[in-house]
Order: structure tokens, then C-alpha cells, then sequence
């Protein structure tokens, strides 16, 4: 099993964060790009970023972001933990993201939320955090059924 690689002072991944702090980063290759980190607000709460390569594309991959599940141990799409610390979670996730594209320039990230306010939560912080991206993502929001969307984010 790969080593984990700690991300908090990794220059451009730090710079590019200027938005906010950002929480420290265990990364872990693999099969899957798995990036750690405890959100740190009403309570301490395990995460994960994990990308997946999609087996239709292989230069899309799958972009989960996960808790991890006091009760069973496991990872979970499904939980809010409403913790009170967006931005930083947000920076977070484009600390991971700066990291991935820094080693696979080429690829795309696709996502969507598993329910329609988390694809608005998405939205609005996509677009609330655009002057700090801007320079370095495309991020593509395709329209799917209504109120569903898909985020497609490449490097510039």
C-alpha cells in the first residue's frame, strides 16, 4: 500500500488557496487518488476526496467526496455532517484537485451531488469562490434532467 504524502505545505497546492486556510492533506494513490482530512468545526469529522478513473473514459474520473461513518467505519456519500466550515472545506477540495492536476494535467473531473440542494450547494460555492479558480480550472456545468447537473472540471 502507497505511503500517504502530506499536502499542507506543498507550495503550489498552498499558493493556489490563498482564499482561505485550508485543512492539512494525507494523499494515497492507488487504484483510486484518495486525499484525507478532518474538518474541524462543530465536531471533528474524517473526509476523503476520492478519484475513481471512469472505466467508459479513461481521461475522466470520478470525483466522491466522502465521510467517513462514526458507527460503521466506512465511507459515506450519503451523510451531512453540516459542520460549519464550507469555505474551508472548499479550499480543501481545490487544495486535492490542485495535487491530482499537477500530476495528470490531461484528465477531467466529473461530479454531481446525490441530491438537488447539494447540486445547488455546489453551484452556489462554484460560483462564490470563481475569481480564485478561474486562472487555474475550467469548470463546465451541464444542465441534466431539471435540477440535475454535472460539474466537469479540467486544468487550464
Amino acid at each position: 500500500m502507497p505511503p500517504y504524502v502530506f499536502l499542507d505545505s506543498w507550495n503550489s497546492a498552498y499558493l493556489f488557496c490563498t482564499m482561505e486556510q485550508h485543512y492539512p492533506v494525507h494523499y494515497r494513490s492507488g487504484e483510486t487518488h484518495q486525499f484525507w482530512f478532518v474538518s474541524v468545526g462543530r465536531r471533528n469529522v474524517i473526509k476523503c476526496v476520492q478519484l475513481d478513473l471512469l472505466e467508459e473514459n479513461p481521461d475522466v474520473y470520478n470525483l466522491c467526496l466522502y465521510d467517513v461513518d462514526e458507527d460503521s467505519g466506512e465511507l459515506s456519500d450519503s451523510l451531512v455532517s453540516n459542520n460549519g466550515d464550507l469555505p474551508k472545506l472548499f479550499s480543501t477540495i481545490a487544495v486535492c484537485l490542485k495535487s491530482f492536476f499537477h500530476n495528470d494535467s490531461f484528465a477531467s473531473i466529473s461530479f454531481q451531488g446525490n441530491t438537488v440542494s447539494r447540486n445547488r450547494l455546489y453551484r452556489m460555492w462554484i460560483s462564490k469562490f470563481k475569481p480564485y479558480w478561474q486562472d487555474e480550472f475550467d469548470i463546465e456545468v451541464q444542465e441534466d434532467n431539471g435540477n440535475e447537473f454535472v460539474f466537469i472540471i479540467k486544468k487550464k
